[in-house]
């Protein structure tokens, strides 16, 4: 197997590693104050939680052999490198087993994929400069739980080598070593 799709896999799994790590651990306190108030720890999270996505995405694009290697983190273009084939199985996928689901209490609405992933669009570029935007408040972890299921489900249906180095099962959490 490429050792890069292996590394663009680990990479996203550790960025969403480290986002279920700072949800978990939303509690811990600087002096008396909790860290929310001195941080929009959330938005690390979200920011985190995004980029896994971007990095599943591209773990795809490379097995798929589309990967170009621009750096653009915009998560409906990333899709769009991928082939009709992997575009139409990721969504089957999405829509067979987490669209029903996958609803807000402020949008019941049912999305493709497609737009979804626009829907999040550039939120890892632009979440990082929150202070220059105005945010509707509802949490892109959210929008993001579920697109990482169906990307992981596909790439483990593609690469199944990659289930048994994985570190993280987004259904279950943490797998146990």
């Amino acid at each position: 197997m490429d050792e890069r799709i292996k590394k663009a896999f680990w990479e996203a799994e550790a960025f969403l590693i480290a986002s279920q790590y700072i949800i978990n651990h939303d509690d811990q306190q600087i002096g008396t104050q909790s860290i929310w108030r001195f941080v929009s720890v959330q938005t690390v999270a979200e920011v985190n939680h995004v980029f896994a996505v971007e990095m599943y995405l591209k773990c795809l694009c490379l097995i798929d052999g589309t990967y170009n290697g621009k750096k653009i983190h915009h998560l409906g273009k990333i899709f769009r490198w991928l082939t009709p084939p992997t575009q139409k199985r990721l969504s089957e996928i999405y829509v067979s087993k987490y669209q029903e689901t996958d609803t807000d209490i402020f949008d019941t609405n049912k999305y493709s994929i497609l737009e979804k992933l626009n829907a999040t669009g550039d939120y890892f570029k632009d979440a990082r400069y929150e202070f220059e935007k105005t945010r509707d408040g509802l949490s892109e972890r959210n929008l993001t739980d579920v697109l990482i299921n169906a990307i992981q489900d596909l790439i483990f249906e593609v690469k199944p080598e990659l289930k048994s180095i994985s570190f993280f099962n987004p259904h279950t959490g943490l797998r146990e070593a």
